[in-house]
């Protein structure tokens, strides 16, 4: 690992753990959101769920709309989502619980156009139906094949800082066991 990076790099079941709390929070958001537009606008009388397939009507019209502004949500949302988190701070939610971050190889903060490449390079490991996932479980770095096209890491985040108060309390509670106790 580079000198100017900290941690130990994640491994496979830590990142997977990450990855499922990600997808629950964005399916979760996906459901909630449908759920709301679809409610509001059945109040209007508007079915989103059953479009007339005839348009040329402003309801259907703007049922058809709704539908497809619900994909195009759906779409959009894992992407933005990542691609936000990783170059805001170098994690997602999920990254954030279990104490991991992405990091540049060359340790600067992560940009747009390296969080994009990261993403893309996700995708593709999806098409090779998980090959490039599972160079982590090989590569002495613990990158995918995602990390490699980024020229990403992706490290445990948390330092372990000993508490110097707590040290010292301990060490007079061990001094005092160790006097002799006058008679």
């Amino acid at each position: 690992m580079k000198q100017d990076l900290q941690g130990q790099y994640a491994g496979a079941v830590t990142r997977g753990l990450a990855w499922m709390i990600d997808v629950t929070l964005l399916v979760v958001t996906l459901a909630l959101t449908t759920w709301l537009v679809t409610t509001s606008f059945e109040l209007f009388g508007i079915n989103v769920e059953t479009c007339a397939a005839d348009i040329t009507s402003l309801s259907a019209l703007l049922c058809h709309g709704v539908r497809l502004g619900i994909a195009a949500f759906a779409l959009l949302l894992l992407p933005v989502y990542k691609i936000f988190f990783w170059t805001v701070s170098g994690q997602t939610i999920g990254d954030a619980i279990f104490g991991v971050r992405v990091v540049r190889a060359d340790g600067k903060p992560m940009t747009i156009p390296r969080s994009i490449k990261r993403f893309l390079g996700f995708l593709l490991c999806f098409l090779t139906f998980g090959v490039g996932f599972a160079l982590i479980l090989i590569d002495n770095q613990r990158q995918g094949l995602h990390d490699t096209i980024a020229r990403t890491y992706v490290i445990y985040a948390w330092r372990g800082e000993q508490n110097l108060t707590s040290v010292a309390r301990m060490q007079a509670w061990l001094d005092r066991k160790k006097k002799p106790v006058a008679s």
